[in-house]
């Protein structure tokens, strides 16, 4: 009986992991192609105008690319994600390269319609616990179709 209990505990195990990994397939799936910044802000200060208006972030794959303009010139940043969507609202986690050096990130996400809200902070600082930007960086994609 106790064989049993083991082998039964360990396919609901298996069962919720595939379950696990396939939502996170679907969230990423959802992600993938080309989005425009509707608004962006960190630490409770909105960003620049023309940062928002330029910004385009283009995810292909586990990999995603943001590009701005800014008063100093081009803004570009790329990143490799993992997305956990069993917590709610979701977990993203993303090691950043940007200016030769690269940056662990934690957050969490949630799609409104065609629009993807995500909150995100350094690996030091704590994945945020709502979607704020006292705690992070806050920022509203919208999807470009196609």
């Amino acid at each position: 009986m106790r064989g049993f209990l083991i082998v039964l505990s360990l396919a609901m195990l298996a069962g919720l992991v595939h379950a696990a990994d396939e939502a996170a397939k679907k969230d990423q799936e959802r992600m993938q192609g080309e989005w425009i910044m509707v608004s962006g802000e960190s630490q409770g200060q909105p960003f620049p105008d023309r940062f928002v208006k330029s910004a385009k972030r283009v995810v292909e794959g586990d990999t995603y690319t943001v590009t701005a303009e800014t008063e100093d010139g081009p803004y570009s940043v790329k990143a490799r994600f993992k997305l956990d969507p069993t917590h709610k609202p979701g977990h993203i986690d993303a090691t950043t390269s940007a200016d030769g050096g690269e940056s662990k990130l934690v957050g969490i996400y949630e799609f409104k319609g065609d629009e993807l809200h995500i909150c995100m902070a350094t690996a030091e600082a704590g994945r945020p616990k709502e979607f704020s930007s006292s705690q992070g960086t806050l920022v509203i994609w919208k999807k470009v179709k196609k």
